[in-house]
């Protein structure tokens, strides 16, 4: 169970956008950058190799852009997004963040997906679809994560106010 990863412990109820019910080989065969996300983020707790974090950090970003480049996405490339916007890696000036930019592509992502209107997704999957009740719920989490991730960057990186309209 994922829920055991420093992840869950440290981060996870900041954000809480994935089933920690998912088994680490599911979350990897669903979404190698998902898991590549976690464990990127779970890393800055990994006392054992303190270097970790940063070795994960171009092998990671270069997996996460080559995904992002591929449509459509899927909810499982959304929250690698977030999760990565939400604890990105060190840099040395604002201008090299991407954050802001990843946090546009989840938003965008989930609107193309029907994440922001579960109710009637099959109008955007222009195919006959009907959620769940879990995955309706995945879906809201999804789209509102967009939203807290999107604030926080607004309030804690740039420093202005946050806007909730």
């Amino acid at each position: 169970m994922l829920k055991h990863l420093s992840f869950f412990k440290h981060y996870h109820h900041f954000l809480e956008i994935i089933d920690s019910s998912l088994s680490p080989d599911h979350c990897f065969a669903a979404s190698p950058p998902l898991f590549w996300a976690i464990i990127s983020v779970a890393a800055r707790h990994y006392g054992h190799n303190v270097m970790l974090f940063r070795s994960l950090k171009d092998a990671f970003l270069n997996l996460l852009w080559s995904t992002i480049s591929v449509l459509p996405h899927s909810h499982y490339t959304i929250q690698a997004i977030l999760i990565i916007a939400m604890w990105p890696f060190p840099t040395n000036s604002m201008s090299r963040d991407n954050s802001f930019l990843l946090v546009s592509i989840a938003k965008s992502a989930s609107m193309q997906l029907g994440l922001h209107r579960p109710d009637i997704i099959q109008e955007f999957l222009r195919v006959r679809t009907r959620l769940d009740q879990s995955e309706f719920q995945d879906a809201v989490k999804v789209w509102a994560g967009c939203f807290i991730a999107s604030q926080w960057y607004v309030s804690e990186s740039i420093g202005l106010a946050a806007q909730f309209d």
